[in-house]
């Protein structure tokens, strides 16, 4: 009964965190009931279905219209991860558009010959924009971040040859047009430009060699790399673009953080490229880049209320939406434990409440740590492996996205090798450690039965937890996202694609809970259960994390990527992984330590993680007469996972059968 009082305290407790998240961020993204948030899906002159969350401030009006400024989303992003550049923009009385470009969220997708339409459908935005009532026509603005940000230079193309009206243009981590087929060249005439670079960028600012000048051509980021993004400024493409198109070549040299002005047909337009001092992922949480822009708007579209432009709404929303979160999580935790104790059709997922065991002898310690560095160096050559081969943007027929392919490899190699590691460990320590290893086997094989019942209920807490997440974003609008990393809505149209990752995925977190609650739940790290599972976490997710920190700490020290040679883009592909598997490490063990069950937050964790990984990636569908391609390398190593798992399962299962 004291179980059962806790678990339901506990659901409690969480439900209570979840709904201040969501009240609190609701009110902030509101400017406390001041913007009113339209989520639209329109079919757009190109004849493709779009996407956007509208933040329409109470100023904007038929009768007092409103400068608009249409935020986009980075690659493999969506309209979620812009909201905090647009309620801010609303709060200081613009209308904001954030949209899901076509291949992402819930906007079309489109095969690879259609996938820049119409600017990856920003400039179908524009067109649908300027005939709202409430918008000032002439007063149109593009803000994109990273691939965004490139889709924003080729709505701006079409902008010339159709409507002209787009008037500013604020290019977050991304280069402007610098050149055509002819040489250096100014695209953006009368309109006010500013870039806000980062110092440590994979994808942007600097020299390639081969350079075509063809700006939407994505294939650029394998081009061999002349020049160190912390030189950008030096650079003849940044001098061109601040000299408004001219070759540099003899010219003054322009600086960073400085206004540049020309006259054109009486009209004065800018130039400006401000430096700050990160890296490429950091402009989806940092509020420092949430305030550059809102300093470039203030100054070429004055706010038409006069508000504050300090960035002050995101603190907060960021806050709630990190007690929500820790809300969600809680939840999960108490819900399935109060299932699986007070259900009778699920007692056999019950098992005892588990003990650290106590491992004794010099020999036992050291082939266990022996285990903990061959798994983590592994994972680390795993991700240096794939990062050679490219696969972080690889798509075939099967996968038509690199997230369903790059990810998932990294997680379910390493955890599948760390396995094996473990099984010879388990082996080599059988004759002096018997009775815990008794306990160990115990918690690895448990039963078909108990396995489809432990799946089971896994899916019934995941269907819970979606429906009150769903159901908290049609009363409330809001997604409970901090900053990168968070639980949303999505399409039906994303469920098989999680259903195509969740078999790798959901391997590796039952793998991981294998090997850290089912071998590894001892005194080794320490007795303190609370501190056990942090140490245990912070392992599991130190490959990911090391790979990061040599990436970002040599791309300080020198100046250079230290990833050429492969995809130059392996920071940002990886940069989520060891936030994501330290929580899901720590609800594993949550939901072990009350259950008794390894399996079961493996289940859960696998899901949950699927479900975050299809829900956000770009997807792009086959051409109508495209051949089935499939990468048998891919297939080959997803199926040898598999086959590590099955053949130490079954050693498993023979040792338990000895006795």
């Amino acid at each position: 009964m004291k179980k059962t009082y806790r678990n339901g305290l506990g659901i409690i407790l969480s439900l209570i965190l979840c709904i201040i998240g969501a009240i609190g961020q609701s009110t902030l993204q509101t400017n406390y009931g001041n913007t009113e948030i339209k989520e639209r899906n329109i079919v757009t002159e190109s004849g493709f279905t779009q996407t956007m969350y509208t933040y329409i401030p109470e100023n904007a009006t038929p009768e007092s219209k409103a400068p608009v400024v249409v935020v986009v989303h980075g690659g493999n992003d969506d309209k979620e991860l812009m909201i905090r550049y647009a309620l801010e923009l609303a709060r200081c009385g613009y209308v904001a558009v954030s949209i899901d470009m076509y291949g992402h969220g819930d906007s079309s997708y489109l095969p690879d010959s259609q996938w820049l339409t119409a600017g990856r459908g920003v400039y179908d935005t524009v067109r649908e924009v300027v005939n709202w009532p409430f918008v000032d026509a002439d007063n149109v603005s593009l803000m994109g971040y990273s691939r965004g940000a490139k889709a924003c230079g080729e709505a701006l193309e079409l902008d010339n040859e159709e409507l002209n009206v787009v008037k500013n243009l604020y290019l977050l981590f991304s280069d402007p047009i610098y050149k055509n087929e002819e040489g250096f060249t100014d695209v953006y005439g009368q309109r006010n430009v500013a870039v806000l670079a980062d110092l440590y960028d994979e994808f942007f600012f600097t020299e390639k060699a081969d350079n075509t000048g063809v700006y939407s051509n994505d294939a650029n980021r394998f081009m061999e790399t002349l020049t160190s993004p912390v030189d950008y400024i030096e650079t003849p493409s940044a001098q061109s673009f601040l000299h408004f198109g001219e070759d540099p070549e003899g010219l003054e040299s322009r600086k960073a953080q400085t206004i540049y002005e020309k006259e054109f047909d009486g009209a004065t337009a800018t130039r400006e490229i401000n430096v700050i001092d990160t890296d490429h992922m950091a402009g989806h949480y940092l509020v420092a880049c949430i305030q550059e822009m809102l300093d470039f708007f203030a100054r070429v579209v004055p706010s038409p209320v006069g508000a504050s432009q300090n960035a002050s709404l995101v603190w907060g929303y960021d806050i709630f939406a990190l007690v929500g979160m820790t809300g969600l999580l809680m939840f999960v935790v108490f819900l399935a434990s109060l299932i699986a104790e007070k259900s009778n059709f699920f007692k056999e997922v019950m098992a005892a409440e588990p003990q650290i065991a106590k491992v004794t002898g010099k020999s036992n310690k050291i082939w266990h740590w022996i285990g903990v560095i061959v798994g983590v160096l592994f994972t680390i050559f795993v991700i240096w492996w794939l990062n050679i081969m490219k696969l972080s943007s690889w798509h075939d027929s099967l996968f038509r996205s690199a997230r369903f392919v790059y990810i998932p490899l990294i997680c379910v190699l390493g955890a599948s090798f760390t396995l094996l590691v473990s099984t010879l460990t388990f082996h080599k320590n059988r004759k002096q450690d018997d009775s815990n290893q008794e306990t160990q086997l115990d918690r690895i094989l448990i039963g078909w039965k108990s396995a489809g019942k432990t799946i089971l209920l896994a899916l019934i807490v995941i269907t819970v937890l979606y429906v009150f997440i769903f159901g908290v974003k049609y009363f409330m609008g809001v997604s409970y996202k901090f900053t990168l990393w968070g639980f949303q809505t999505f399409s039906a149209a994303r469920v098989p694609y999680m259903i195509l990752v969740a078999p790798m995925l959901t391997l590796f977190y039952i793998v991981t809970a294998i090997n850290n609650d089912g071998l590894g739940y001892s005194n080794i790290f320490t007795s303190n259960k609370r501190l056990n599972g942090i140490l245990t976490a912070l392992i599991s997710a130190l490959p990911m994390a090391a790979v990061l920190i040599y990436f970002y700490g040599s791309f300080r020290i020198t100046g250079w990527n230290p990833m050429f040679g492969g995809n130059a883009s392996v920071g940002s592909s990886v940069y989520i992984l060891p936030v994501t598997v330290f929580v899901m490490v720590i609800l594993c063990r949550k939901i072990f330590e009350r259950t008794g069950n390894i399996f079961l937050g493996g289940f859960i964790a696998g899901f949950i993680t699927s479900i975050m990984t299809s829900s956000v990636c770009e997807i792009r569908i086959p051409e109508a007469d495209e051949k089935f391609t499939v990468s048998w390398l891919i297939l080959g190593l997803i199926i040898a996972s598999y086959i590590i798992f099955v053949v130490c399962m079954k050693y498993f299962n023979k040792v338990k059968k000895k006795g």
